[in-house]
């Protein structure tokens, strides 16, 4: 549990603690935009890019909202407005994880220059798959 400065903070958290919850405050969108009677309409997360990835905490507290029925999108300057979807940032990572892997394998094996579909090709080969 990190140190608060801000004394009732400090104490609501404990307090959270001790009821066996996990309180955070990281995480939340950028933007929570309200209609002109005060309805919540969506949240959004403004990333820079397309590919950019969520933060776990921010997936966690996305997934969260969008149970309870809240339109939870995301934001960049080349795509716009777009659902946030768990499957897709999963995928992102699936891919960012084995990409990084075969680099990893690939300095160790002295390949670094060599595109990663090589360098995983590389790696089947010697996998023998």
């Amino acid at each position: 549990m990190r140190e608060r400065r801000n004394r009732p903070e400090a104490l609501c958290e404990t307090a959270l603690h001790e009821l066996g919850l996990v309180p955070t405050k990281q995480g939340w969108p950028d933007f929570l935009a309200f209609d002109d009677d005060g309805n919540l309409v969506r949240v959004v997360e403004v990333k820079p890019r397309p590919g950019s990835l969520l933060k776990p905490s921010q997936v966690k507290v996305m997934l969260a909202l969008q149970k309870l029925g809240v339109n939870v999108q995301r934001f960049d300057p080349i795509s716009g407005f777009y659902p946030f979807s768990f499957e897709a940032e999963a995928r992102k990572r699936r891919v960012l994880r084995s990409e990084d892997n075969a680099r990893r394998k690939a300095w160790r094996l002295g390949r670094v220059d060599e595109p990663v579909d090589e360098q995983n090709d590389h790696l089947r080969s010697i996998m023998g798959k």
